[in-house]
């Protein structure tokens, strides 16, 4: 007589996969609606008893790509029709250029774990490094280097924080776009 039948799962409150016994060992395959995302329970039911399993989880959201925008630049006479306005002036030494990346050019205002950008450095003064992080207490990890009078791109995938933003720091001014 077998111990286990009849097993069910769901996550959201939606049928989400198949459960297996083998060897007295259950095994569940998910597969989780696009819809979801934040904390969630898979719950596993048992037939005919109703013994229930509820294991939390967290279900990381899903990427959702945006039209490409430019939306800043901080050199001098940079066109009006950038996304986000922001000073028009060199990041360097003892700046923060904070911006606010959520609510902006298809980015949702809330839900958002993270922005890819391709973040470009120009008119470098000196040798320099740039740092993009969420906004906050920050590890200075270098996301791109350049040598003075370089113009130096590359992409970077950025954690937002709580309220949306992101900070670009440098340790030589730079333009940045």
């Amino acid at each position: 007589m077998a111990l286990i039948s009849g097993l069910t799962s769901t996550i959201g409150g939606v049928a989400a996969g198949n459960v297996a016994v083998t060897g007295g060992a259950a095994t569940v395959e998910l597969t989780v609606p696009e819809s979801l995302s934040g904390a969630q329970s898979i719950v596993i039911t048992a037939a005919p008893s109703n013994t229930v399993v509820r294991i939390p989880v967290t279900v990381a959201p899903a990427l959702a790509p945006t039209t490409p925008t430019r939306l800043f630049d901080t050199r001098e006479g940079a066109g009006p029709n950038l996304a986000i306005t922001v000073p028009k002036a060199k990041v360097g030494p003892g700046t923060v250029l904070e911006v606010k990346v959520t609510g902006v050019a298809g980015v949702p205002n809330a839900g958002v774990a993270a922005v890819s950008l391709n973040v470009t450095a120009t008119n470098v003064e000196g040798d320099a490094y740039v740092a993009v992080s969420p906004c906050g207490p920050r590890k200075l990890v270098s996301n791109l280097n350049a040598a003075r009078g370089e113009t130096v791109a590359n992409a970077v995938v950025v954690p937002v924080s709580a309220g949306g933003t992101i900070c670009f720091t440098a340790n030589a001014a730079v333009d940045l776009v």
